[in-house]
């Protein structure tokens, strides 16, 4: 090689406050040449007549070599001190004589300049841990999302190739356990209604109260401390929301975990997994697993963190997560995801044009902010198209996957009428949009009074 195509970048932990280097390929001699459909890049072009088996995103990690902290290179090089960062740093520096042995075991396959396979694979894998041991309440999904999700490029790469959905027979059997559980989300929905009703007035009376006082607004006790109640309590009830899905989902018969696993032919590498994955429950030991994570902390950050997102990095989060779900094979979980995309992208764009329309109305928007708010509603645009694409894709491959039984249910209710013939499709688990397909391709009736049609309303 006949230039140095590195960065050696001095950093300070921000755990153990060490001064040690970050060594990296530049980011400025490489573009990437070709991507996955999960983002992983499968290819770089190097400038500059640069010829190197360098694979930069084996670097995307970097760990302190003293106190073993683990965590992305950006975050290394330009610590945050919010209160997620502050408890994760506080999470390696109390962390027990065991657990900081997981770190040290990977630590042994990792090499201080060129970053191999195996190398980055105990990097992220360590950066994980490490997030993972931080208190609940505290996760930064995004991260976790991106960790599981680059994890799963790693393995992807050790196997050789991707994970493939295998066929696995539904067992459609009654569940007593599963209609007891489903009656407990809706136990614990309806309690949940009930505290948020009390919650309402729990802030009427205080806001009353802290008037009778004469207490300013920002020092008001009362108003903070329900403040923090509605958050704690709408994270509730996404959570609950979530495990209202799986029951759903498990309810079709769509619950099913593939395994996953391959023989990993290096020994040293096998060797320490094997041995770590005794000691950490709910290891992400295989493409699947991490790639299944990714969705569900995905899904978690776009539910509840940074409200400040743009349209656009909204947009991308839901993209990436389709994509995921299609990767493992869920089809009815990309068309909602899909679904949830289209009307909330629809939404921000009407709102942004409102936005537009009034400030233009009142001509106080400078021309930069009018010119930033086209280029956002250009961007939705984009996404929305891309969007109805795609949405027109995945109910195809879900007809085709399904078109034995979907035509059974039809044949067996030719002589019903269009309404019964509807909820007969609806009623085997399948969503509407495979309904308005049906009536687009003539396959079902079709109500003289009713239009159909992929933006019919529904009902």
């Amino acid at each position: 090689m006949s230039r140095n195509i590195y960065i050696d970048h001095n950093v300070v932990c921000p755990v153990c406050k060490n001064l040690y280097k970050i060594h990296y390929p530049n980011p400025r001699m490489y573009v990437a040449s070709g991507r996955d459909s999960d983002h992983r890049v499968t290819g770089y072009t190097w400038t500059q007549g640069v010829h190197t088996d360098e694979i930069p995103h084996y670097y995307a990690v970097a760990q302190c070599p003293q106190c073993l902290f683990a965590d992305f290179r950006e975050n290394l090089e330009s610590p945050k001190q919010g209160m997620k960062e502050i408890k994760l740093y506080e999470t390696r520096r109390n962390m027990d004589f065991k657990k900081v042995l997981i770190l040290r075991k990977l630590k042994r396959l990792i090499s201080e300049e060129k970053i191999n396979i195996k190398g980055a694979i105990c990097l992220h894998l360590s950066a994980l841990y490490i997030a993972l041991q931080a208190p609940k309440e505290h996760w930064d999904y995004n991260k976790l999302g991106r960790l599981y999700l680059r994890t799963s490029w790693l393995f992807k790469e050790l196997r050789g190739d991707s994970f493939e959905p295998e066929p696995v027979e539904k067992d459609n059997a009654p569940s007593p356990s599963l209609d007891k559980l489903c009656k407990t989300i809706e136990g614990m929905q309806s309690s949940l209604s009930g505290f948020l009703s009390d919650l309402v007035d729990l802030r009427k009376f205080g806001d009353a109260r802290s008037e009778e006082l004469k207490l300013p607004q920002d020092n008001n006790p009362y108003n903070s401390i329900t403040t923090s109640l509605e958050f704690k309590v709408k994270e509730i009830q996404t959570l609950l929301e979530m495990v209202q899905q799986s029951a759903m989902r498990d309810t079709k018969g769509d619950l099913i975990i593939i395994p996953a696993t391959f023989i990993i032919t290096d020994t040293d590498l096998k060797e320490v997994l094997n041995d770590i994955e005794t000691k950490w429950p709910d290891f992400p030991g295989n493409e699947e697993v991490c790639v299944r994570r990714a969705i569900e902390a995905f899904d978690f950050s776009f539910k509840t963190e940074d409200m400040e997102r743009s349209p656009e990095q909204s947009l991308s989060i839901v993209n990436l997560i389709i994509k995921l779900l299609l990767k493992t094979g869920d089809l009815n979980g990309a068309l909602n995801y899909l679904t949830e995309m289209l009307r909330n992208g629809s939404r921000d764009k009407q709102n942004l044009q409102q936005r537009l329309n009034e400030a233009k109305h009142g001509k106080n928007m400078s021309e930069f902010d009018a010119k930033n708010i086209m280029r956002k509603m250009a961007t939705i645009t984009s996404a929305l198209t891309q969007g109805i694409e795609s949405r027109r894709a995945i109910i195809e491959m879900i007809y085709e996957k399904n078109k034995e039984k979907i035509l059974n249910i039809v044949k067996t209710n030719l002589q019903s009428t269009p309404a019964e013939q509807e909820q007969a499709i609806l009623g085997a688990g399948f969503a509407p949009e495979i309904v308005h397909y049906l009536k687009e391709h003539g396959l079902i009736k079709v109500e003289e009074s009713k239009k159909s049609g992929w933006f019919a309303k529904k009902k």
